[in-house]
């Protein structure tokens, strides 16, 4: 019997048109092959080439056909090399030899067999280059052994100038390791030896990108120890009063630059700073923000305006600040760096970074540089010079210490720069260690002796520096005495750096660019397919400010083809660059950062994170990509080393160590519908934590959590009469996991405003929360509050505060004026452990800032997102199983829930069973399968009434007017070039919601509106685009305004009708729509869970039926459902 995957192959090669899509659905096997190969590797992979190495080298089989191959892929893909039908007939050969190798099968005799012999690419010894590959040997501690990615040779390499063992540290190989990713800097070509390679430098994982300013914030005046890297990462996100004026200094040198200044404009700037940092003013001890620090605001201020009006103009300085870019980004993955830099000039060869802070004494005691500060400024250089091939000598590097104010132009030896390279590799290193679990080795190293490389004794050394090293050392020390907290934390910091890896990198899967090196690795045709780049845009119009400067951007999108769909949302992070061919990226160009505020089908509009010059975008053309931030995976750093830090009864709650408490005594206020009354009392009365379990359309926002509020409200209300400060240490606190929900909450808190009289804060930003809700944000009310005093008293007395959970947890200073009672995390079975540690590890005086809290969720609904297979999350620590933690991808609500269940209370959980949202047909699919038929309807009319649909008048009509929950079947599709789209189903739904809607007028059924009452739920953002142009084609009034999207973002959402389209084509598709997991004793797929409960009236789920039998629950509710066979246009009782 043939094997699958030749057939695909000769289908794939038998498509008409454009051979990059064939090569693309080439390359996608190899990859799917080698992720499915390497699942139980415990390795990392940040590319495909070391992933495939790595299969080879276990399956014992030659690596080089597959990897030339995949390297003529790249190229034919980056439009690099146009292959002749016999280059094609050769690649597909490499293909077939690798699955003949891999798997013992024979090739089928029609598809090409014969392998070329494999060429070896020389170079001259005198050119120099790039190397990219994987490290296959040490050999000694100046040379090792490298695979160059695509070139067939291993090569023999050592450093340059390597001339005793007493050479810097730079020319060993203390920090290489086998299996790594290197990209070797100017190397050439021994010229005794062919297959050896003299280098300058070697960089480790480049796409493992660091932040130049985190790396250089490892040069501590003790010592540069790669440790510090780590130190830092697990340091709290504080405020204080150098920061503060740091963000001072950087809004006054935008300010300076952008708008028409004078020294008489220093309010104006500090009230926009005030605003913008209003929680950092208003918490801060008074201390730190005194009539001191005002006065040295205000000489920062004078020394910025007139450094920029008089100094930069002149001549051995030359910044002109109409030719300034304020903040602008720059990726460089040769170097593994990524940098933001303050000012730039257009022609990126003037750079300024500013300081804020104190300068350095030299030996004679004149001021001068920070070592971090010139390194940091020198690796900005640096990144220019590789990026767009600027001579060291024409650039101008400047320092600006805005306190003094002082401009040095200095650099440090290229000696400099390569240690601090090396830093880097040993950063990498560490992180490797912690991938694979060895973060036990590094315990020891974490002392105050080790980190003292200098053996500093002074006073500013202990009195100062020692403290702040101690407060990271010391819980680390003292876990290794407690062997549950020690393995909890062990296995958790594990997890949180391969999900970084592969977040930084490439993610494990074969339809997916998830990862942020895909911006640079991936190629044009796959990044367009995708919906991951949006080009060429041309500039529609923008919002300036005063001066010419532009702070929002307008694109008109370019005509696209039919199945292609942006993959962007509102508030996503992004990156523009100027586009003028596909050779273009984000590593060649200039980048601007923003969010995207409004997309649409004709365009997309961009908050520019800092406002630039207009001339900035006179380009023609323009590109917008995905950008990342390191934020979110540093915050769980972040509170897993918090977590160490909690209150012991904190720990040993959450450890499973100590049961949870109640308070029979306490009794409600309020008088709740008889669902939820009983949960709304164990919840008040338990002391510690609650447990709401709210399955679909159980009302857990605007019936449970509503209701919350109100009985809080209550009793807080009755308590601030004897009691004017009540709300500064029993305040609510109310958060969730996106800020869809957020949006949800806050709706929910406006209409308990129509009844009750209180008064809520939301933190986040304007971008990211719905319009209608911005007049309770805190910085939007910081405009009419005039100083921090009002400030705090307005933060202190106001008995609700709401928020993300990231941004809650970063703005964790709010602790040091206001505790809370209560938080209530909402999506809290969406959430991570280490996501929420920061929250509830939090303290004032040493006890708990939040003195309970309840966790709302459902563990059957979406999961937390994890990039990592599920096998290599399963944790296999019998002590850890005890508490309850089985998988690392699971949620704190999860594990809490099975504590419960395992110990039998009953106290501390509650179950919303009655739902009012589906007809009874519909949730008996659900409720039988996930829900132990627990669920009861409410019930509702539209919950228990019958289909009465008259005047049907074909057979989509019929479908429609008879079936509840129905089944549209799709034939294969054959030799379709994006599987990612699905054209027949794209029709289908098209039909269906024309008879939906014919239905409606036909039986003169009044207040209908398709966007609202009709959703279609798909799996991939490209589907959306191909639905949406089949009902423009069909003239449907609604195409335009009914929502399509993901199930991911329809969670929390509800429709009388929901279409959903499983688009999939191929069997190995299955598991993209299907992941089946135990739960409570059944076989869930929480992802179809979501997708049947949407809908309110009536289901309609569309696919090939062949193609979702591998899913036994699809299988299943095929069977339930009522057919319409689109192959025969009938249907099938």
């Amino acid at each position: 019997m043939e094997h699958p995957l030749f057939t695909e192959i000769r289908q794939i090669s038998q498509l008409l048109g454009d051979h990059k899509v064939r090569y693309t659905r080439f390359l996608n096997i190899l990859k799917r092959v080698c992720i499915s190969e390497s699942v139980d590797f415990q390795g990392d992979y940040a590319t495909l080439f070391s992933r495939l190495f790595a299969v080879c080298q276990v399956k014992e089989i030659d690596y080089r056909p597959a990897d030339r191959f995949r390297h003529n892929a790249r190229l034919v893909l980056n439009n690099e090399l146009i292959p002749s039908k016999d280059d094609e007939l050769a690649d597909i050969a490499d293909l077939c030899c690798f699955i003949h190798y891999l798997y013992g099968v024979d090739i089928p005799s029609d598809l090409p067999q014969h392998i070329r012999s494999i060429k070896i690419k020389h170079f001259n010894s005198s050119q120099t280059r790039e190397v990219y590959g994987i490290i296959s040997g040490i050999d000694s501690l100046y040379s090792f052994r490298v695979i160059e990615a695509g070139n067939n040779i291993e090569y023999n390499v050592s450093f340059f100038e390597l001339q005793d063992t007493a050479s810097s540290d730079y020319q060993t190989t203390k920090y290489l390791y086998k299996g790594a990713n290197v990209c070797l800097l100017d190397a050439k070509t021994d010229p005794k030896r062919a297959d050896s390679l003299l280098v300058y430098m070697v960089v480790v994982e480049p796409d493992y990108l660091i932040d130049v300013s985190a790396l250089t914030a490892c040069i501590k005046p003790y010592g540069s120890s790669p440790l510090n890297f780590l130190l830092n990462r697990f340091s709290p996100n504080i405020s204080n009063r150098a920061i503060l004026m740091g963000n001072l200094a950087n809004q006054f040198m935008d300010d300076c630059i952008n708008r028409a200044q004078s020294e008489d404009n220093y309010l104006d700037s500090l009230k926009q700073c005030y605003e913008q940092y209003i929680l950092e003013f208003s918490c801060l001890e008074k201390e730190e923000v005194d009539l001191d620090f005002f006065e040295q605001a205000r000489i920062q201020y004078n020394n910025i305006y007139k450094s920029v009006s008089e100094r930069f103009k002149a001549p051995d300085i030359g910044i002109d600040s109409q030719t300034i870019i304020l903040e602008p980004s720059f990726i460089c993955p040769s170097l593994g760096l990524r940098g933001r830099l303050d000012v730039m000039t257009e022609n990126h060869l003037c750079v300024l970074e500013l300081k804020s802070g104190k300068a350095d004494f030299n030996k004679s005691r004149d001021l001068s540089p920070k070592a971090d500060h010139l390194l940091q400024m020198t690796l900005y250089g640096e990144i220019l010079r590789r990026n767009f091939n600027i001579d060291w000598n024409k650039l101008r590097t400047y320092l600006f210490y805005s306190t003094y104010p002082l401009l040095f132009n200095e650099r440090p030896s290229s000696t400099a720069i390569r240690d601090i390279l090396q830093l880097r590799n040993g950063i990498i290193y560490l992180l490797y260690l912690i991938r694979k679990g060895d973060f036990l080795r590094l315990i020891p190293l974490f002392n105050p002796q080790k980190l003292n490389q200098f053996n500093l004794n002074n006073r500013f050394y202990l009195q100062y520096l020692l403290p702040q090293i101690v407060a990271i050392t010391e819980p680390l020390q003292n876990m290794q005495n407690d062997f549950l907290l020690l393995s909890y934390f062990v296995h958790f910091i594990s997890f949180i750096e391969r999900e970084m890896f592969m977040n930084k990198t490439s993610d494990a899967r074969p339809d997916s660019l998830r990862g942020f090196a895909s911006t640079w690795n991936a190629d044009w045709q796959t990044k367009k397919m995708s919906g991951n780049i949006i080009a060429p845009l041309t500039v529609e119009g923008y919002d300036e400010t005063d001066n010419n400067k532009v702070n929002r951007v307008r694109f008109t999108l370019p005509q696209q083809d039919e199945d292609l769909t942006p993959n962007f949302s509102v508030g996503d992070m992004v990156q523009i660059y100027s586009f003028s061919s596909e050779e273009d990226n984000v590593t060649n160009k200039q980048l601007i950062r923003g969010n995207v505020t409004s997309l649409t089908s004709e365009h997309i509009d961009i908050k520019l994170t800092y406002p630039q010059n207009s001339k900035l975008l006179s380009k023609n053309h323009y590109a917008i990509e995905h950008d990342s931030t390191d934020g979110p995976s540093n915050q769980q750093y972040r509170n897993l080393f918090a977590f160490l830090t909690a209150t012991s009864a904190r720990k040993d709650l959450l450890l499973g160590r100590r049961e949870p408490e109640v308070d029979k005594q306490i009794s409600l206020l309020g008088s709740y519908p008889e669902t939820v009354e009983q949960i709304i009392l164990q919840a008040k009365q338990a002391k510690d934590y609650y447990l709401l379990i709210g399955p679909p359309g159980t009302g857990k926002t605007n019936l449970a959590l509503k209701s919350m509020v109100q009985e809080y409200l209550l009793t807080a209300e009755a308590a601030n009469r004897n009691c004017e400060t009540y709300y500064h240490d029993n305040a609510l606190l109310i958060t969730a996991y996106t800020n869809r929900a957020v949006d949800e909450i806050c709706s929910m808190l406006d209409n308990l405003l129509q009844s009750m009289s209180f008064d809520y804060l939301r933190i986040g930003s304007e971008q990211t929360t719905a319009a209608v809700h911005h007049s309770h944000l805190l910085s939007v009310r910081a405009h009419n509050l005039p100083n921090r005093k009002v400030a705090l008293s307005m933060i202190q007395n106001i008995p609700i505060i709401v928020g993300t959970v990231v941004s809650l947890t970063n703005a964790q200073i709010i602790f040091n004026k206001k505790r809370f009672h209560t938080a209530i995390i909402d999506e809290a079975s969406q959430l991570l452990e280490p996501q929420i540690l920061g929250l509830l590890s939090a303290k004032v005086n040493g006890e708990n800032a939040i003195q309970k809290f309840v966790l709302i969720g459902d563990h059957k609904q979406l999961p937390a997102v994890v990039q990592l297979p599920e096998n290599q999350t399963m944790v296999e620590v019998k002590e850890l199983h005890q508490i309850g933690l089985f998988n690392l991808r699971n949620s704190l609500f999860e594990r809490l829930h099975w504590l419960e269940k395992n110990h039998d209370r009953s106290n501390f959980v509650g179950l919303l069973n009655h739902q009012g949202r589906m007809h009874s047909d519909i949730a008996q699919f659900v409720n039988a399968k996930f829900y132990d038929g627990k669920l009861r309807v409410v019930p509702l009319p539209h919950q228990i009434e019958k289909l009465d649909w008259q005047h049907t008048d074909n057979i989509y009509e019929q479908f429609v007017a008879q079936t509840r929950i129905g089944f549209v079947r799709i034939a294969q599709l054959k030799n379709t070039d994006n599987l990612c789209v699905n054209i027949p189903e794209a029709s289908a739904i098209t039909k269906i919601i024309e008879a939906i809607c014919t239905l409606h007028s036909k039986n003169a059924l009044e207040n209908f509106e398709p966007a609202k009452q009709i959703g279609i739920i798909v799996p991939f953002r490209s589907q959306i685009s191909a639905i949406r142009n089949s009902l423009r084609k069909q003239g449907l009034a609604c195409a335009d305004t009914i929502t399509i999207d993901t199930v991911e973002c329809y969670q929390g959402s509800q429709r009388d009708y929901i279409l959903y389209s499983t688009t999939i084509s191929e069997p190995y598709q299955v598991h993209i729509i299907s992941n089946l997991q135990e739960i409570d004793g059944n076989i869930v797929d929480r992802k179809l869970n979501v997708a049947l409960t949407r809908a309110r009236k009536q289901l309609f789920i569309f696919g090939n039926p062949e193609i979702l039998r591998h899913s036994p629950l699809y299988s299943d509710l095929m069977s339930y459902c009522r057919h319409l066979d689109m192959m025969s246009t009938s249907l099938i009782e």
